[in-house]
């Protein structure tokens, strides 16, 4: 309709050249990301097949371990902050203008890291990555317990085991470290 009434539409702006463009461009960056990347990725897992125990599984099993990890950690501390900045809201401006001393902020300071332990430790155990699934499957095949991550309630299963829960840090972290002997 623009165009018909003689309005230049630039290439960057023009829809239909765009979405006629896009799966040509889309398989250029996917192309390029498999050379630059994934060839070396896969590579390397086929020679730690190739020259370890390790199957498949157990590699994806390692990956997941190794970054639910930091995942948890991040997101942990991120549920922490939201809870405490619902709970004590922040000073505003014109407190903070009219705090000559500093003690008016000193309070909240104090007040913030107190919320912010308690709210810490209440999200200690909490999972948000798949982590304890993971570590639940390994144990399981470490215990000799029967065990199928697809069938409904195995992980809870698991998970709700004394044994399990006791263990369950140090599988995790043992699970790690052997791989990062290889």
């Amino acid at each position: 309709m623009l165009k018909e009434k003689g309005t230049r539409i630039s290439d960057f702006n023009n829809f239909h050249m765009q979405y006629t463009a896009i799966q040509g461009k889309n398989d250029a960056h996917l192309k390029d990301f498999g050379k630059r990347f994934m060839e070396a990725i896969n590579a390397n897992v086929l020679n730690i097949q190739k020259y370890t125990n390790y199957e498949y599984r157990d590699l994806e099993n390692y990956v997941f371990l190794k970054h639910g990890i930091e995942r948890n950690e991040y997101m942990r501390q991120a549920a922490a902050e939201e809870a405490v900045n619902e709970k004590l809201p922040k000073l505003t401006q014109e407190q903070i203008d009219g705090d000559i001393d500093g003690s008016l902020q000193d309070e909240y300071k104090a007040a913030y890291e107190q919320f912010l332990e308690e709210e810490t430790a209440k999200v200690a155990d909490k999972d948000y990555s798949g982590l304890f699934a993971v570590a639940a499957e390994i144990w399981a095949k470490q215990n000799g317990e029967a065990f199928n991550p697809k069938k409904k309630g195995d992980v809870a299963r698991i998970q709700k085991m004394d044994e399990f829960k006791a263990e369950r840090d140090a599988v995790i972290v043992e699970y790690i470290a052997k791989f990062e002997k290889t």
